[in-house]
């Protein structure tokens, strides 16, 4: 499932995050979306996972709940249960702003059925998922927590980009300032990690990966915009990161039209655009 701020190809933030070096830690997720990232974190003690946004809130309650089947939106409909505050919408309204809306952006434009399906088969993967039914999102603001010795992963509203909705259907300020404020005062006590195009000095890039990102809505026309996502931490942390990081070997993907015999080759891989030097190791085998 695509949407606005999509975290589907973000391979090397889920490597991270489910490194060795941080298993059995507690998982604290406060900007959890659509959970890209959070449904795929692996062997943690618990997980601690929230969103802001109400309507996503109440979309994963209704999910939790095991209806046998979901509604099917019209246009019509779509725009009346926008506006529409009766309690017993609810449901049909929070799946129409986000399943039957343009790359999921919330009540941004309606989609028929026939483009809405693969949100909704997104929906039915989710609703397998061991972290989904194991646990409760919940709604409310990243300034309540006052973690200790956890694992943050902190995906908020990128700098200058169009932001997210507020709990009012209008436009949400994010104080961009008061949330790196934070993340230091976290980074004392917890692993913080958090994607952004960009940061402060004081923290440091540890991975990056670039995604397309759709800039127009539907029935106009798609630009794509290619950018360059980071991973940050907090310059505090980076020595003991880049100790504690268990390398993990990567089998490589050999061509079967080129057999040779079977040899063992150890790579060094430098991280690009990282102002230090660490490496993985990746250990090609060559099939006969």
């Amino acid at each position: 499932m695509a949407y606005l701020g999509s975290k589907a190809n973000s391979k090397g933030i889920i490597e991270i995050l489910n490194n060795p070096m941080f298993n059995d830690y507690d998982y604290l997720e406060p900007f959890f979306g659509y959970g890209r990232i959070g449904f795929r974190v692996t062997n943690k003690n618990s997980y601690t996972l929230s969103d802001y946004n109400t309507n996503l809130v109440k979309l994963y309650a209704y999910l939790q709940s095991n209806p046998t089947s979901y509604p099917v939106i019209s246009k019509d409909e779509y725009y009346r249960l926008k506006t529409s505050t009766d309690p017993d919408d609810t449901n049909n309204r929070v799946v129409a702003a986000f399943a039957y809306s343009w790359f999921g952006k919330e009540f941004g434009s309606y989609v028929p059925i026939s483009r809405a399906q693969s949100n909704l088969n997104y929906y039915d993967k989710i609703r397998t998922n061991s972290v989904f039914i194991d646990n409760t999102i919940r709604q409310c603001d990243y300034g309540e927590y006052n973690p200790v010795g956890k694992l943050i992963y902190c995906d908020p509203p990128y700098e200058s980009t169009c932001g997210y909705r507020n709990n009012s259907g209008g436009k949400n300020h994010f104080d961009h300032d008061k949330f790196w404020s934070t993340i230091r005062e976290w980074s004392k006590s917890n692993w913080v990690l958090v994607s952004e195009y960009h940061a402060p000095s004081d923290f440091v890039s540890v991975n990056e990966y670039t995604k397309k990102t759709t800039l127009n809505g539907a029935g106009t026309g798609c630009r794509v915009k290619i950018t360059t996502e980071k991973m940050f931490i907090h310059e505090s942390r980076l020595e003991e990161y880049k100790k504690k990081l268990v390398i993990v070997p990567v089998l490589a993907k050999v061509s079967r039209k080129r057999p040779c015999k079977t040899v063992t080759l150890a790579t060094v891989v430098k991280e690009k655009d990282t102002p230090w030097s660490w490496y993985k190791y990746v250990l090609y085998f060559f099939l006969l």
